[in-house]
């Protein structure tokens, strides 16, 4: 992930005029990310194959995910969603623990490496039927996506 802040970094400072606000919850994100990280992964990555999904079109790319991903969560992914219902209790406990995100509204609607730290990871989690998302996360999402016009999976959510 550093190499893709540096490239973030570099691209943002490269008018001499940077827009990206320095990371106020660095530390934070990344050891919540830690502790969701387990069971988003295995929530998200069995629904990947449920969702049409331009990078999985073909079937080479579906096998070669699959055999990845799975070994990675130590499962296969019809055990992993079979046991959605578990990780889905345990992910919306995480997302209460992110009262201290700070909306973009809140800051000028200026986005942070915060943003782009959490961010993807929070939208991956829009494709679990399921969440609940305590209201300011779900505003969090909803403001971010308006910004940056990256759309959320709500409408796919399985």
């Amino acid at each position: 992930m550093a190499e893709s802040l540096d490239i973030v970094a570099f691209l943002d400072a490269f008018d001499g005029e940077p827009m990206v606000q320095n990371a106020e919850q660095g530390q934070r994100i990344s050891a919540w990310m830690e502790v969701a990280g387990y069971y988003g992964s295995r929530l998200i990555y069995p629904r990947w194959m449920m969702i049409d999904l331009p990078e999985f079109q073909s079937e080479d790319a579906k096998a070669w995910f699959n055999s990845k991903k799975s070994a990675m969560i130590d499962m296969t992914f019809d055990d992993a969603f079979a046991n959605s219902e578990e990780y889905i209790a345990k992910l919306n406990v995480e997302l209460l623990k992110l009262d201290f995100l700070v909306l973009p509204s809140q800051r000028g609607n200026v986005l942070s490496y915060d943003d782009i730290n959490i961010f993807p990871f929070l939208r991956n989690y829009t494709v679990v039927k399921g969440l609940r998302y305590p209201g300011n996360v779900r505003q969090y999402l909803d403001e971010v996506s308006a910004l940056t016009s990256v759309k959320l999976y709500d409408a796919v959510a399985v």
